[in-house]
């Protein structure tokens, strides 16, 4: 499952917003929650102004300044090699939550709120490997755009395709996130809707059904036409006996298929020995 990732806002041509987040960047996570900040606070042209004149006050710190908070918190996190304790990490967060990984989409409402200080990772959707979900809202176009990671091969899908960077010492090559889907600010998907479209449900393979298996039972000889009280011992054992006939994956049907059949034959009718 997807945790690492990005969310980023596009304004005037550039990238103003690029946050790296730890946790969640999947659709149903950090997706949703920026979905939503887009409907409540980007859903008309009002609200889009207010916005943008909120993030063309931020400001990318550098490493110098970065490393002065962490030492107002008693931390030298050039010479502790970035590695901080969790104490001083929430610290950290508590007081200067915009520059904190754990802030994730959260800093579209802290930037809506006047938060100016930022960091910069935005290349940080160049690795797919590491970065595996982007969530990108532009102004200027005014979409929401959606990002996959875990990009194994070359692809055209978004802008930030060309930015590949090559593997070192014969390592997997990784290419940057791939657009997976773009939303209209004015147009915005529902939630449910957003899910189908970014974590469609795994399609499962059904199991049979009471007549398929009856079927099987009349042709071997064992005639059952009709629901009768069963033990789920004996529905399982029915089941095996048409996946065998049908060249079908028992270990992969079997909990499907008796949550069928007993669906069909009647809850009451199928009992354990």
């Amino acid at each position: 499952m997807r945790t690492r990732g990005l969310t980023a806002v596009i304004l005037d041509g550039k990238h103003r917003v690029a946050q790296y987040g730890q946790w969640d960047h999947y659709p149903s996570g950090q997706g949703i929650d920026v979905l939503e900040f887009c409907r409540k606070h980007l859903g008309s042209i009002k609200k889009r102004n207010k916005f943008k004149t909120a993030v063309r006050k931020t400001r990318f710190i550098d490493d110098a300044e970065y490393a002065k908070m962490y030492a107002s918190v008693g931390v030298d996190i050039i010479a502790s090699d970035g590695l901080v304790s969790l104490a001083k990490s929430k610290e950290f967060c508590a007081r200067y939550p915009s520059l904190h990984r754990d802030t994730g989409s959260e800093i579209l409402t802290l930037v809506l709120n006047g938060e100016t200080r930022l960091q910069d990772s935005f290349d940080f959707a160049s690795d797919s490997l590491f970065c595996e979900g982007v969530f990108l809202i532009d102004l200027d176009r005014e979409i929401y755009e959606v990002y996959d990671g875990g990009q194994e091969v070359p692809h055209n899908q978004g802008r930030f395709a060309g930015n590949v960077i090559k593997a070192r010492n014969g390592a997997v090559q990784y290419y940057p996130v791939k657009l997976a889907a773009s939303f209209k600010l004015s147009g915005l998907p529902s939630n449910e809707a957003f899910l189908e479209i970014l974590e469609p449900p795994e399609e499962v393979e059904q199991g049979p059904t009471f007549q398929e298996v009856a079927t099987v039972q009349i042709e071997s000889g064992r005639a059952i036409n009709k629901p009768r009280e069963l033990h789920v011992k004996d529905a399982l054992a029915m089941i095996r006996h048409y996946c065998d006939a049908h060249g079908l994956d028992y270990g992969k049907l079997s909990g499907a298929a008796t949550r069928l059949y007993r669906r069909q034959a009647g809850a009451d009718k199928l009992t354990s020995k």
